[in-house]
């Protein structure tokens, strides 16, 4: 997701624990350092990977400065942000910056990219504002949560079901799910 999003983004920055140790962040981290290059900004000098969530909040007044200037300036795009927390479920929960990226990011150009391998690790709030899952196979109380989270509301039960059975069916099969497409097949 990361890389079809990245073209389209004015900055990415990446909070995670293992980004130095997992292979997975090599390319992407490549087409950060080109794309910062190209502006004229060294990576050395202006990070773009964390250990922890503690540079969040300056990057999130940047971006929000950044897109009131492009507002004041009548610009018809304004500068996004893609964030991603890999690997960062202990610093998630109850991290009320992060927070408010979830409530309201997409007023002021961010798209949070998260991953986590314990569904109901992430506070509630947050869980119930992501606009789109991605799930793989999860332990059967973390599914009955998700499910018990958004059925009803935008499907049924037995649709929602129905359609992990057909995800979980294939081989490294996910589940891509927007709660508010209504759209059952989307």
């Amino acid at each position: 997701v990361a890389n079809e999003l990245f073209p389209v983004m004015d900055k990415t920055v990446i909070f995670s624990h293992s980004h130095r140790l997992d292979p997975a962040f090599g390319e992407l981290k490549e087409k950060i350092e080109a794309k910062m290059l190209d502006k004229g900004e060294d990576p050395n000098h202006h990070p773009y990977t964390f250990e922890n969530l503690n540079a969040l909040p300056r990057i999130l007044a940047e971006q929000r400065e950044k897109v009131q200037e492009a507002k004041d300036l009548d610009k018809k795009r304004l500068p996004q942000l893609m964030i991603l927390c890999a690997d960062m479920l202990g610093e998630m929960n109850h991290n009320k910056t992060l927070g408010s990226v979830v409530h309201r990011g997409r007023h002021y150009g961010v798209t949070l990219l998260a991953d986590t391998q314990v569904y109901r690790g992430l506070q509630s709030d947050m869980r119930k504002n992501f606009a789109m899952w991605c799930i793989g196979r999860l332990p059967q109380v973390d599914w009955k949560a998700f499910e018990d989270e958004y059925a009803g509301a935008f499907m049924t039960r037995e649709q929602m079901r129905a359609l992990y059975a057909r995800a979980m069916g294939q081989k490294y099969g996910f589940l891509y799910y927007r709660p508010r497409s209504g759209d059952v097949e989307n």
